[in-house]
């Protein structure tokens, strides 16, 4: 189990850039177990340069 993830972008760990995460659960028994942080599109513009 994990309690957070971030987005590797430019060979670092970093939050989403407004600092959003979306709620991971299982799918066994809709408890949570986790979070991902949700992308924007600057995150995304930051990873493709």
């Amino acid at each position: 189990m994990y309690e957070s993830c971030g987005l590797l972008i430019d060979g670092a760990w970093r939050c989403a850039s407004d600092g959003a995460c979306i709620v991971v659960r299982s799918p066994a028994t809709g408890e949570p177990v986790g979070s991902v942080p949700a992308a924007i599109g600057a995150d995304e513009a930051a990873a493709l340069m």
